[in-house]
C-alpha cells in the first residue's frame, strides 16, 4: 500500500516541483538558519504590557525581561502592528537574537510596541503538514520546499505548554509526515526540543532521561497498521530529544521511521519512545527502499513495546527493513542506546545492510524464533554491547567485549527510571570511548551530561554524572550584577543576592557580568579569568569566580618607596611622593588619604588636586615621643579606592636630660656635685661636661661629676649627652659659691 501511495501520488502532486528543483550535487556552505517553533500557545506569552522592543544588527532588546518559561528559539515576535521577527538565540532575558521569516537580518527599529510573542505553529504536525494550517513551506514562511536552492537549514523547536501533542489517525503513512523537501548535507531539517537556558530558551523543554509529563511529548494513536508517529521520506533529517508514546491495537506501528530514502543520512538522538501495544511495533525503524542511506542513532531510550496479546515481534531499533525485494544497503551507526522489555532489541533485517553497534544495552528481550536481543548481521567493529533475555540465556551481543546474560542495575526499573544505578558494575565505566569515533562522535548523554564523567565511558544512553558541583560568584570590585543559568537548586545565579548554585557535574554554565550605573566591566577573577563579560565555564569541580567593575575613568597610583626618619628631641620630618597616573576616561580629581601611621606622626599632603598624570607629596611630622619601629602605610585614592603601600621606618628613642647642682649654694672649697638626670635614649650613653672652672682637655665624662671651687661667684656647668642612636641633647645648671663665714675678717 505504501509503495502504491508513493508511485501514484507523488507524480500527480509534485512532478513539476521535482523537475524544476532537482537535487544539486554540491551543497552550499554556511547555510541560513530558519526557526519556527511549535507548541499549543499561539496567542501570546510576552512579559510586560506595554512592552517595547528595539532591534539593532539582529539583536532585540526588550524594555522588560521576558520570563515566560516556554519562550525561546523559533518564537515569533510581532511588533508595530504586523512586523515580525523570529527568535534565533538567547543572550539574556532582555536581549535575544532575532532573524526574519527567511533567516535574514531584520531592519533596525527603535522603541516599537510589541503586540505578541508566541509559538509559530500549534503542533509539530501543523508545522510539517503540506495539507493544512500554516506550514513551514508556505507563502508566509519559506515559500519553498527546496532547502538546497535556498541554502536553508529548517529548525523546528518544540515546546511544552499545556500538555502533550495528541495525534489520532495517520492513515497508511504517519501522524507527522516529512516529504517533498529537497534537502542536502548542509541543508537539513532539524526537529528538536531546545535545552540550553543560556542560549536558546528560558526553561529546558526536554525530558531529563526519564519520561516527564511537563516536557514536550507526542502521544500517537494510529488508525491503521504500519503507520508511524513521525515518518520522513527525505534524507538529511534530524530528530532530537522527543518523547513519543504509541498507544495502538494495530500492527507494525513505529515511533520514528525513515523510509523510501535513496541517498544521504538521517540522525535520531536523545529520544524516549514507549508504548501500550496490543501486538507489535517498533521504536525506530529505517527501511523500505533499495538504498544506501546511513543512519546515526544514539542515546535513545526505548521500552515497553512488548505486546499485551503476546510477545510478538516488536523491535526497539530496526535498520534495514525490506519491502518485497527492496532492502536497505547502507550502514546504521547505533551507539549508546537502551532497549528494555521489547522482544527484539536491535535488529538488522536486510542481508545488504550493515550495523555498527557500540555501547548498547538490551534488557528483557525474548528468546525464540521471532526475537533476539541483537538480530542479524553486525559489523565486526561493533563493541561493548550488553545483552539480556527475559526467560532464558542467549549469547547474541555483537562485536568485541560483549556482555551476555547480563543484568544492568537501573535507578528504578519498575518506576521506568532507566538511569544507571551508582551500584551497577556492568555498564558503569565499561563502555568504549566514542569521542574520536570516525563515524559518529558523541560527547554527551541523553540528559546532556558530558561523557565520560567517570574513569571511562558508561554503556547505554545514560552517563552516570559525578557529584553535584558548586559555583560561587562574587562582585569582587565595583558595582554590577552577574547572572547565570539555572542550577540544581532551581534558581539561576543572580548576584548580588543569589551568588551560589549547585550544578550537575560537567555542566557548562554561562555567566553574564552587567555593570552598574556609571561603571564598566573590567575583568574576572578565578575560574573566568581572561574571558569577556560573557564567561562560559565547565563546572566539573567546585568553582569560584568574581566580577570586577570599574568606572569609565580609571587611574593607578604608586609611591617612591620606603620613607626613613631618625627622631630628634624636636620634630623630625620625612616625605613620600605619590604618583597618580591617568589610564582611561574623563579625568577627575583624585583625593588621597593616609592610614597606618602611629600616634605621634602627623601626615600632610601637598598637591592633592593636581591634574592627572601628576604627583602629590606626603610629609610625615614625627614627634620625639613616637616609638621607633617599621610602620606599613597605605595611601588610598578616591574615587575607586585605588591603593599603594610602603613602609615608614622610624629609628631612635627620645632623649630627655635635666641637670642639677648639689648643693646649689656652697662655700669655698666645698665639693659641688653636678648630675644629669636622663630619661629615654638608647644605651650606652656618653657624657661631656663643660663650664666654670671645669677642665676641658679632656672633659669630665662621668655622671654625676664633682668639683670644688676656690673662687666665689655663680658657677655654671652643662653636659652633652649622646646615646647609641647618636641622638644628642644638652642641659645646664648653676651653683652659688660664697666665702666661709668663719674666715671672714672682723
Amino acid at each position: 500500500m505504501n509503495s502504491l501511495y508513493r508511485a501514484v501520488f507523488i507524480p500527480i502532486f509534485l512532478i513539476g516541483f521535482w523537475v524544476m528543483n532537482a537535487p544539486q550535487v554540491l551543497e552550499a556552505a554556511g547555510a541560513t538558519q530558519v526557526y519556527y517553533s511549535a507548541g499549543q500557545n499561539t496567542t501570546d506569552h510576552k512579559t510586560g504590557s506595554p512592552l517595547r522592543v528595539s532591534i539593532s544588527n539582529g539583536i532585540a532588546t526588550f524594555s522588560v525581561a521576558q520570563t515566560a518559561p516556554n519562550m525561546g528559539v523559533g518564537d515569533r515576535v510581532t511588533y508595530s502592528g504586523n512586523q515580525k521577527v523570529f527568535i534565533s538565540g538567547k543572550i539574556s532575558q532582555t536581549q535575544w537574537n532575532v532573524v526574519t521569516v527567511k533567516g535574514g537580518v531584520p531592519t533596525d527599529v527603535t522603541n516599537a510596541i510589541v503586540n505578541s510573542i508566541r509559538h509559530e505553529f500549534d503542533s509539530l504536525n501543523n508545522a510539517m503538514s503540506i495539507y493544512k494550517g500554516n506550514q513551514s513551506s508556505d507563502i508566509n514562511h519559506l515559500n519553498t520546499l527546496d532547502l538546497v536552492a535556498g541554502n536553508y537549514v529548517l529548525n523546528i523547536p518544540l515546546y511544552y505548554d499545556t500538555g502533550p501533542e495528541y495525534f489520532n489517525g495517520g492513515g497508511i503513512s504517519a501522524a507527522i509526515l516529512i516529504e517533498y523537501f529537497n534537502t542536502g548535507p548542509n541543508n537539513y531539517i532539524r526537529i528538536y526540543t531546545p535545552t540550553n537556558t543560556a542560549s536558546e530558551v528560558n526553561l529546558s523543554q526536554r525530558h531529563d532521561g526519564k519520561w516527564n509529563n511537563q516536557k514536550y511529548s507526542l502521544i500517537f494513536s494510529p488508525d491503521n497498521n504500519s503507520t508511524a508517529a513521525i515518518r520522513t521520506y527525505v534524507p538529511y533529517t534530524k530528530i532530537d530529544g522527543l518523547q513519543i508514546k504509541i498507544i495502538s491495537s494495530n500492527d507494525g506501528n513505529h515511533g520514528i521511521e525513515a523510509s523510501y530514502i535513496d541517498n544521504g543520512w538521517v540522525e535520531f538522538s536523545n529520544n524516549i519512545i514507549t508504548g501500550q501495544i496490543l501486538n507489535y511495533a517498533s521504536g525506530i525503524s529505517i527501511g523500505y527502499a533499495d538504498t544506501d542511506v546511513d543512519a546515526k542513532i544514539w542515546n535513545n531510550l526505548i521500552y515497553d513495546l512488548r505486546g499485551t496479546a503476546g510477545p510478538g515481534s516488536s523491535t526497539g531499533i530496526i535498520y534495514g527493513s525490506c519491502y518485497n525485494i527492496s532492502c536497505v544497503s547502507g550502514t546504521g551507526y547505533i551507539y549508546n542506546n537502551i532497549v528494555v522489555n521489547t522482544p527484539y532489541g536491535i535488529s538488522n533485517n536486510s542481508s545488504d545492510a550493515t550495523i555498527v553497534a557500540k555501547n548498547n544495552i538490551v534488557q528483557d528481550a525474548t528468546v525464540g524464533f521471532y526475537s533476539h536481543a541483537y538480530n542479524g548481521y553486525f559489523d565486526p567493529s561493533s563493541t561493548n554491547n550488553i545483552s539480556h533475555h527475559k526467560n532464558d540465556s542467549f549469547n547474541d551481543a555483537p562485536g568485541s567485549n560483549p556482555q551476555n546474560n547480563t543484568v544492568v542495575s537501573f535507578v528504578d526499573k519498575a518506576g521506568k527510571d532507566f538511569h544507571l544505578s551508582p551500584s551497577d558494575n556492568k555498564a558503569l565505566n565499561k563502555g568504549s570511548s566514542l569521542i574520536g569515533d570516525s563515524n559518529l562522535q558523541i560527547s554527551s548523554d541523553i540528559d546532556g551530561d558530558s561523557r565520560p564523567s567517570g574513569l571511562s565511558w558508561d554503556i547505554g544512553a545514560d552517563e552516570l554524572a559525578g557529584p553535584p558541583r558548586v559555583l560561587d560568584v562574587s562582585i569582587a570590585i565595583g558595582e554590577g550584577t552577574v547572572s547565570g543559568t539555572i542550577g540544581l537548586e532551581g534558581d539561576g545565579i543572580s548576584c548580588p543576592g543569589d551568588c551560589n548554585e549547585t550544578y550537575s557535574d560537567g555542566t557548562w554554565v554561562t555567566l553574564i557580568a552587567t555593570p552598574g550605573a556609571g561603571y564598566i566591566f573590567d575583568s574576572w577573577t578565578g575560574a573566568c579569568i581572561g574571558q569577556s563579560d560573557i564567561c562560559s565555564i565547565l563546572v566539573d569541580s567546585d568553582q569560584a569566580t568574581g566580577a570586577n567593575f570599574a568606572y569609565p575613568f580609571n587611574y593607578s597610583i604608586s609611591n617612591s618607596g620606603t620613607s626613613y626618619v631618625t627622631k630628634t628631641n624636636g620634630d623630625a620630618f620625612t616625605t613620600n611622593t605619590i604618583t597618580k597616573t591617568y589610564v582611561i576616561g574623563t579625568k577627575q580629581p583624585v583625593t588621597l588619604s593616609v592610614s597606618g601611621q602611629p600616634a605621634g606622626v602627623t601626615p600632610s599632603i601637598s598637591g592633592q588636586n593636581c591634574e592627572l598624570t601628576c604627583s602629590s607629596v606626603i610629609t610625615f611630622t614625627v614627634s620625639p615621643s613616637t616609638p621607633a619601629d617599621t610602620y606599613p602605610i597605605v595611601v588610598t585614592g578616591s574615587p575607586l579606592d585605588k591603593t599603594t603601600s610602603f613602609d615608614l621606618v622610624i629609628s631612635g628613642n627620645p632623649l630627655l636630660v635635666t641637670c642639677r647642682a648639689v648643693p646649689a649654694v656652697a662655700l669655698l672649697g666645698e665639693s659641688v656635685t653636678w648630675t644629669a638626670d636622663v630619661s629615654g635614649g638608647t644605651p650606652p650613653l656618653t657624657y661631656a661636661w663643660s663650664g666654670s672652672n671645669i677642665p676641658g682637655n679632656p672633659s669630665p665624662d662621668t655622671n654625676p661629676f664633682s668639683i670644688s671651687y676656690n673662687t666665689i661667684g655663680q658657677k655654671t656647668a652643662e653636659v652633652v649627652v649622646t646615646d647609641a642612636d647618636s641622638l644628642e641633647t644638652t642641659c645646664s645648671a648653676s651653683a652659688q659659691i660664697n666665702f666661709d663665714p668663719k674666715y671672714q675678717e672682723i
